[in-house]
């Protein structure tokens, strides 16, 4: 795919990001005195590294951290950070084997990430095309890449822990979604494929080639045209709803409930291009997150991985809606940067806009500014005795401060619109601050 090829296409698939995509509104620049940093020097735990593999004696405070937790959040405050994403497979390793996780979970495409799943259980395969296959430049960066080479590894000796499998729950792109609906049904029940493609075909002039963005756009569809996609895809669902019993005889029960998953996924898109994302967008993460984790069974636990922004516990978000779902057994993980680089989609978009941009460090009344006065290069923070009624000597951290949200796109001209107002403790049970990052390692989109 041509670079700016991919870069149309992405933008186009990252619009719908609630809240990490588009500038926030930044709370103003606040004076403050000298904080008292006595708590937070005593509790925070530095961190050897961001790299993964090795030594992991600084993660075992996770262990009292993450307790019975089955879900586990880990956010990121861009979406094109090196040490982010090492820091989340380090950590997803320590929670494999320490803590018996056995599912894995991403803001990404969903047929996409299947194949990916397939792979690091065996199958034959390219890593890297798989990967590339997603479409989403975030993910398609050197380190996601050797996470799923260490999870076909780790997959092929676990040792005493399980192994470990890869999901996408992002409803975003549909094309090999619905490829895999037709597929199925033509395996168990040959003469109900005509009639799957044909309500399918009204819905197929709005699919992602490819290469490049949609040729046509859905949301510019008559009402009538909506009308009658929108039945076609409903209608498969239908369908598949009505046959489990025969479906389930012709194949077996996991596939059936990944077909008919594949079928709601579509139904999820066509809903997310007319919303334009939002709420509904995070509200069909969450129902496809809590769907990987019950079919993983009822002793499985899980990583997802997503944006700050997603896995945060705040309004309608991924994160509110897996806090109400499994209560304390849900532990969102935010991730900060005090200054450097990051790969975003670069505003004003001229020519090719995917690359690395830079940030100086953060300003007062941030909490990007506050942490950076430990001088720690990277720690881990435990917010939740802040929940209730913390010591005077932390009582700041409750906020509200600024803090860093970074989505798929960046204006350098306007730094510190990049910001968004929280109370840290009550948005986060975890947070964990670097001092420097760096870009990401991008990889070539190969088809």
């Amino acid at each position: 795919m041509r670079p700016n090829a991919a870069v149309s296409l992405l933008l186009l698939a990252l619009a719908a990001a609630p809240g990490c995509d588009s500038p926030s509104a930044a709370a103003p620049p606040t004076e403050s005195g000298e904080r008292d940093l006595a708590w937070l020097r005593q509790n925070a735990v530095p961190l050897r590294t961001d790299a993964p593999g090795g030594d992991a004696s600084d993660l075992a405070p996770l262990r009292g951290i993450v307790g019975s937790a089955r879900v586990v959040g880990m956010g990121e405050a861009t979406h094109g950070t090196r040490e982010f994403f090492r820091t989340k497979h380090r950590v997803l390793e320590y929670l494999v084997r320490e803590m018996g996780f056995n599912t894995f979970a991403i803001e990404a495409t969903w047929a996409e990430s299947e194949r990916i799943n397939d792979y690091v259980h065996g199958a034959p395969g390219d890593p890297a095309k798989l990967l590339s296959a997603q479409k989403f430049w975030t993910t398609n960066s050197r380190e996601v890449l050797d996470m799923i080479e260490w999870m076909r590894r780790h997959n092929q000796d676990p040792g005493g822990a399980p192994r470990v499998s890869f999901h996408g729950i992002d409803m975003q792109l549909v094309r090999i979604t619905m490829n895999d609906v037709e597929a199925f049904v033509a395996r168990v029940d040959p003469a109900a494929l005509p009639s799957v493609r044909a309500h399918y075909a009204c819905f197929r002039q709005y699919e992602e080639p490819v290469t490049g963005p949609p040729p046509l756009v859905y949301r510019d569809a008559s009402a009538a045209q909506k009308e009658s996609c929108r039945g076609g895809i409903l209608a498969v669902h239908a369908l598949l709803g009505a046959a489990r019993d025969r479906y389930v005889a012709a194949s077996s029960a996991a596939e059936y409930e990944r077909a008919l998953r594949a079928a709601r996924i579509v139904v999820q898109h066509e809903e997310v291009l007319l919303s334009g994302g939002g709420d509904v967008r995070d509200r069909y993460l969450a129902e496809n997150a809590v769907w990987v984790l019950e079919q993983a069974g009822p002793g499985a636990r899980m990583v997802v991985w997503a944006h700050n922004d997603h896995v945060v516990e705040a309004g309608r978000t991924l994160g509110a809606l897996l806090r109400q779902r499994f209560g304390a057994d849900y532990l969102p993980v935010g991730f900060s940067f005090d200054h450097g680089s990051f790969n975003a989609v670069i505003y004003p978009i001229l020519g090719p806009s995917l690359r690395a941009a830079t940030v100086e460090p953060a300003h007062k009344g941030t909490y990007e500014y506050e942490f950076q006065r430990l001088g720690v290069p990277r720690f881990l923070l435990d917010l939740r005795p802040l929940k209730g009624s913390p010591p005077a000597s932390a009582a700041w951290l409750k906020g509200p401060l600024s803090i860093r949200s970074i989505g798929a796109g960046f204006a350098p001209g306007t730094p510190a619109a990049y910001f968004t107002t929280r109370q840290l403790p009550e948005s986060y049970d975890v947070v964990i601050h670097f001092s420097e990052t760096t870009a990401s390692t991008l990889l070539p989109f190969v088809f």
